[in-house]
């Protein structure tokens, strides 16, 4: 492979010659061998600063808390989740929704909570 070999040629039944590498260690070199052929050529990449940060889309960001008590009514959960988010001074949520079992109704210990901005759900994952 060092002396720059054509490994892409096919032989008569459409093999490679990764397809005829009867070892795994030469299978590996192949194919690692092909990938690095697909990518772009060192310095062709634009610098990591011209990389421009991705925004956060319009939209709902939802927050799933976890470990919530199994044996508390779900009405009652909410209740809790929404004065804890108070206390955080979060914006109100737009759609709060604690996880109950249809046939029980008795929640399974997590909910989800929607927010309109990335800011109140940053500020609302610092429930403990």
């Amino acid at each position: 492979l060092q002396h720059s070999p054509d490994a892409s040629l096919r032989d008569a039944e459409d093999r490679q010659a990764v397809d005829l590498a009867a070892d795994d260690v030469i299978r590996e070199m192949l194919n690692k061998y092909f990938v690095r052929r697909k990518l772009p050529a060192s310095g062709s990449a634009p610098p990591i600063d011209a990389v421009t940060a991705p925004s956060w889309p319009e939209g709902v960001f939802r927050l799933r808390v976890e470990h919530l008590p199994k044996k508390v009514p779900g009405d009652v959960l909410a209740g809790e989740l929404r004065s804890i988010l108070r206390s955080l001074g979060t914006k109100r949520p737009v759609n709060l929704e604690v996880v109950c079992d249809p046939v029980t109704d008795r929640p399974r210990g997590h909910a989800y909570i929607d927010f309109n901005d990335v800011e109140a759900t940053d500020r609302a994952m610092l429930i403990d």
